[in-house]
This record gives structure tokens, C-alpha cells and sequence, in this order.
């Protein structure tokens, strides 16, 4: 992998200012999710000034100037798990160790980082500077540094039900869970009504 830095987006609106910033992120392109590019372009700036979601872009060196290779997203979740969708009694510990199980709702409620938006940059001579394990592993990476400091051991995610996704997430050691029924401002035309939920003890 080329010369990188990881840099919050918070930190680089502080540096060089919304207009630069905004033209930075419009020079990000994802042909293959829409939405991934859409959060950059329209959402990333204002949640990462609410502190709803932190988005990190992942510069990368080319021949002397920096691009940007892709970016994830990550929030502070309450991740919510049914009993009968554990499948094992090693999961049904983890859960119990760093969260709760309430009776009257028949779920366990955990706190867990969410992965919230992760993507590769497809603008033109971009596509192959980073993978998206690659990616992936350095959202892992921030995560894991920030338990150290704080608490927790896991991450989760969505995604599409796309078995090339499903594949990918499996293959970097996630678990599927269960699928997660859309609300009514996140469906869209071509929506299944769900995306499915991934986990990954760290």
C-alpha cells in the first residue's frame, strides 16, 4: 500500500476550512454504492460537526499529491440482539460481558462502534490504491485503540444482501446476525426492506 495518512474529518475542516474540505470529499467517486458516495458528498461534513457519525479519509500519496483512497465512518452504537439469532453460547457471553439482557424486552442491548459508511475511491486512477481489506482493517484499527482507552472488545456493521458483499465481510471475520428491517425514511425504490447485520469480536 502506497504512503498514507488517516486523517478525521473534523480535524481537516478545522485545517483548511468547509469550502476546501467540500471540494476534497467531491473528488471522491463509489459506481458501485451510490449511497457511500452520496454520505460523503452531502452528509459526512454535518455529522462529523454534530458528532453523529466520524468520518475518516484515508489520503494516499500519488506521485507527490494526495488523494483520497476512501473513507469510513464511525459512531457509537446500541446494538440490539434477540436470543434466538445468537448462535453460540460463546456470543450469548460476549454479549452478557459488555452488555445487558433485558427480560421485558427478550433482547440483549449492547454498546458497540458501528462501522457506519465504508468505501473505496473510483475516480479515475484511484481505483486500485487501497482494497477494501485494506480499508477495512484500518477502521478496525481506530476502533480497537479507542476500546483500549475506554471498553469493549466488538464492531458492527450493515450492509446490502449482496452475496459478493455477504462474502467479503465473512472472509474479514464478521458474523452475520440477523437482517434488520429498514425504517420508513430509509427505504428507497430499489430497497429489499433490509440490510443485514454483521459482528466481529476484536
Amino acid at each position: 500500500m502506497l504512503e498514507y495518512v488517516v486523517a478525521n474529518l473534523f480535524d481537516v475542516i478545522n485545517e483548511i476550512g468547509e469550502d476546501k474540505a467540500k471540494k476534497l470529499l467531491s473528488n471522491f467517486s463509489c459506481k458501485y454504492n451510490l449511497d457511500v458516495e452520496d454520505f460523503l458528498h452531502g452528509k459526512a461534513i454535518d455529522f462529523s460537526k454534530r458528532s453523529i457519525a466520524n468520518t475518516h479519509i484515508v489520503l494516499m500519496n500519488k506521485n507527490g499529491k494526495w488523494v483520497i483512497g476512501g473513507y469510513f465512518s464511525l459512531a457509537n452504537k446500541l446494538f440490539f440482539i434477540e436470543p434466538d439469532s445468537v448462535s453460540s453460547k460463546s456470543w450469548e457471553n460476549r454479549f452478557l460481558r459488555f452488555g445487558i439482557y433485558y427480560p421485558d424486552l427478550k433482547r440483549y442491548i449492547v454498546p458497540i462502534p458501528l462501522i457506519g459508511q465504508i468505501g473505496k475511491n473510483y475516480s479515475s486512477g484511484c481505483e486500485d490504491l487501497i482494497s477494501g481489506a485494506e480499508l477495512l482493517q484500518l477502521a478496525i484499527n481506530i476502533i480497537v485503540a479507542a476500546q483500549r482507552n475506554l471498553s469493549g472488545k466488538m464492531v458492527y456493521l450493515e450492509c446490502a444482501d449482496h452475496p459478493k458483499l455477504v462474502d467479503f465481510y465473512v472472509r474479514n471475520g464478521f458474523v452475520k446476525m440477523y437482517n434488520r428491517l429498514l425504517d420508513d425514511e430509509e427505504l428507497h425504490q430499489d430497497s429489499p426492506g433490509y440490510l443485514v447485520q454483521f459482528i466481529r469480536y476484536l
